[in-house]
């Protein structure tokens, strides 16, 4: 292991950890079917229960890093301030994320059911990626952030697809209007499919500068050993959360 392979090794097993998902059951069953509102309204109650942790999971890794590198810590601060609609220090709730979802999934027409038992698999999910909260070692959380933010481009690109093939009124083709952000009935979905790739690039920049002060290879294999953790967990509880069970749901509805 050495410096100039790390980083490439690492988003060589990301790359690999998206198609899997990709290519996995649960994509495989909602792209070959149609999926009603009521179907994905069950979607993102499940994928939302699962990922209440990510908000914590920023706020964690600033911190751990502080003392590691203070780049790191500065990205995920960031992307935490992004997150909630802070901007200059001043909190403007009408830009938090969870704020623009609600507002976009309403001009889908998709109510979200009031009481839905959340699938084996999501718990699962939701468990694997809260427990990283409690991680001591900066670098498990880093690679973790490092997965999500660089599969949440394709998951969003993915959905946009199915969005344009099941709800061709609501969601037309090349709706995407940057000028009327962050008003723009669809801005959530397509912002997501582009700028996380800033986020995950942010992250990468900033580990490199980590890794590039290392001095030892002890160092440098257990930085990457922890990364790797990191990545497989990550993978993991997506596989788990994105299952056959969760299709068969929302199919079925």
């Amino acid at each position: 292991m050495n410096k100039e392979s790390l980083i490439p090794n690492i988003e060589k097993r990301i790359y690999a950890g998206v198609d899997e998902i990709l290519n996995d059951d649960f994509f495989k069953a909602v792209s070959n079917t149609h999926v009603s509102k009521k179907g994905w309204a069950e979607f993102f109650v499940q994928k939302y229960n699962g990922t209440a942790f990510f908000v914590p999971l920023l706020l964690h890794a600033s911190k751990i890093c502080e003392s590691v590198n203070p780049q790191l810590s500065k990205v995920f601060n960031e992307n935490y301030c992004d997150e909630m609609g802070i901007f200059a220090g001043e909190l403007r709730p009408e830009y938090a994320h969870s704020t623009w979802r609600k507002r976009s999934l309403d001009n889908l027409g998709i109510v979200m059911p009031e009481k839905t038992e959340i699938l084996p698999s999501g718990k699962k999910h939701g468990e694997m990626l809260f427990a990283l909260c409690d991680e001591a070692r900066p670098m498990v959380v880093v690679g973790a952030l490092m997965f999500l933010e660089h599969w949440l481009v394709f998951e969003m690109r993915k959905l946009i697809e199915l969005f344009e093939r099941d709800m061709p009124e609501d969601f037309p083709k090349d709706s995407y209007d940057h000028d009327k952000f962050p008003l723009n009935k669809h801005e959530y979905w397509y912002s997501h499919a582009i700028h996380d790739v800033w986020h995950f690039q942010q992250i990468r920049e900033a580990l490199r500068s980590y890794i590039n002060e290392l001095k030892t290879e002890d160092e440098l294999q257990k930085a990457y050993d922890e990364l790797l953790e990191g990545i497989e967990l990550t993978i993991t509880a997506r596989k788990a959360l994105f299952s056959k069970e969760l299709a068969d749901k929302i199919i079925s509805l």
